[in-house]
């Protein structure tokens, strides 16, 4: 299991597959196909079909790995709504977006129960929430979860770091489709300073912001 994991970290996904596939077959037999170790195995194998974007497998084996964590935990555990979450992530990019933000809404209730509101769990919920309302159009239901997602990661690791600055990104995105382009404007200044005081400009994201900037002024 520990070379799928090396080639995992070294984006050499198909190797990564293919012992992530032999460890599977291990567990198979012990501790067997209904122990939480099989359910990890099945998740894993899901998450690198996803990378590989071979969508229809990875919800295939992420679903496997729902349905076992269910039975072998219970739907209010850690395990349980890390591999809801990924499914609705397999659904999302495969299209089905309606299935993809229904499993989002769950996830984040599970989370609620969890974590709590305050927690980066429940805040990412809500930002995967947020995306599935922008795909489908849904601008100002996407941003009330956008604000609510920042809101929270604000509280508990500040605004100086990349996973705000993304969301806030993604807020800026659904201001300049609702044609609110000053509000646009102010989100991605803000993700540019973040970004020159974390990485002095360096990082190749901060171009397509400034060009993000740009058109918000054309």
């Amino acid at each position: 299991y520990s070379m799928s994991s090396c080639c995992h970290a070294l984006r050499q996904y198909d190797d990564a597959l293919k012992y992530a596939h032999e460890a599977l077959i291990i567990r198979e037999n012990t501790p067997g196909k209904e122990s939480i170790d099989y359910a990890k195995s099945l998740n894993s194998i899901a998450s690198l079909y996803f990378l590989l974007e071979k969508y229809d497998n990875a919800i295939n084996y992420g679903q496997q790995a729902l349905d076992l964590f269910s039975k072998l935990e219970t739907k209010n555990s850690s395990n349980y709504v890390e591999a809801l979450s990924n499914l609705a992530t397999y659904y999302y990019y495969s299209g089905n977006i309606n299935t993809a933000i229904s499993l989002h809404y769950d996830a984040r209730n599970i989370n609620e129960q969890l974590y709590g509101k305050l927690s980066s769990n429940y805040a990412t919920a809500l930002n995967n929430i947020a995306l599935c309302h922008s795909y489908l159009g849904n601008k100002d239901k996407a941003i009330e979860y956008l604000i609510e997602s920042l809101n929270i990661k604000e509280q508990l690791s500040g605004k100086i770091n990349q996973d705000y600055a993304i969301s806030l990104n993604n807020l800026a995105t659904c201001y300049t489709s609702l044609a609110n382009y000053n509000k646009a404007i102010s989100c991605l200044k803000e993700v540019l300073n973040i970004y020159e005081e974390l990485f002095e400009n360096t990082h190749p994201d901060y171009a397509t912001f400034l060009n993000n900037l740009a058109a918000n002024y054309n």
